[in-house]
């Protein structure tokens, strides 16, 4: 018979004992745990943009008519939070009837929508969108989907959840993933001066009148394109090229192509 090795028989049975001893975590007590690192992670987050100068975070969702909601919360008071708020999920809400019941130009009310301020939806956010904003320094922004805080739905009044559902059933029912890109184009004025139209309306003056890909618009106004370049990169918004359009005073911009057409969008919004 073969010997045994000194200690085996006591490491034996400290093994037999350790995996009696061993407990599998239940799925509660998991999600508890995952919950409070969510928690520690979030306050670490806002502690670093605090220690970055950074005072608020805003809150943003998109309505039916492409208007963006926002509500700012101080990082003071978010930092003060406890328990289930301490997610960064239920601090913001807003009526219902903004995302859906209210026209682009007014707060009024369209009674044929059925909607009223007396519901309101929570703004939860993705802080895959999280930006310290160039043009507010002192302000953080993050974009987020809409709740129902009566059942933790997703509203259908949500926008980014709407493309979201419509983009996951493209690929698991069709196999139809998306390739897409944006071309931002708008309109630089001068300060003074402008352009009268016929019946008396006025409008402001463009800073010029160059072609398409015309060359006059990017010397004239390099510094600010320039610096428009620059808020985008701080943002991780990537720019494949700048160029002037057709218009009077039009500049276009080309983000690059992508495969995630919610990053993009996102990307938009910012």
């Amino acid at each position: 018979s073969s010997s045994s090795l000194p200690g085996s028989s006591s490491c034996l049975l400290q093994e037999e004992e350790d995996y009696r001893s061993f407990k599998v975590m239940e799925p509660l007590e998991y999600a508890v745990s995952m919950e409070e690192t969510l928690v520690a992670t979030n306050r670490a987050l806002l502690r670093t943009l605090k220690s970055a100068g950074v005072q608020f975070l805003r809150y943003i969702s998109i309505d039916s008519y492409n208007n963006l909601r926002s509500k700012v919360v101080p990082l003071k008071r978010l930092l003060l939070l406890r328990n289930n708020d301490a997610t960064l999920d239920n601090c913001v809400g807003i009526a219902e009837v903004c995302f859906g019941g209210l026209p682009s130009y007014a707060d009024v009310i369209i009674p044929d929508t059925t909607l009223d301020a007396r519901r309101v939806l929570t703004i939860k956010p993705d802080l895959s969108t999280l930006r310290v904003l160039p043009y507010n320094k002192k302000t953080a922004a993050v974009i987020g989907n809409l709740y129902d805080p009566s059942t933790s739905t997703l509203s259908p009044l949500c926008t980014r959840g709407l493309l979201s559902r419509v983009l996951e059933t493209a690929e698991e029912e069709h196999g139809i993933t998306f390739r897409v890109g944006a071309e931002l184009e708008f309109t630089l004025v001068k300060d003074v001066g402008k352009l009268l139209l016929k019946e008396g309306i006025v409008l402001p003056e463009p800073i010029d009148s160059s072609v398409f890909a015309d060359t006059t618009l990017l010397t004239e106004y390099e510094d600010f394109i320039s610096d428009l370049y620059t808020q985008l990169d701080e943002q991780d918004i990537e720019v494949e090229q700048i160029h002037s359009e057709s218009g009077m005073g039009q500049l276009e911009l080309v983000l690059r192509y992508q495969l995630n057409a919610l990053k993009l969008a996102d990307q938009v919004i910012l």
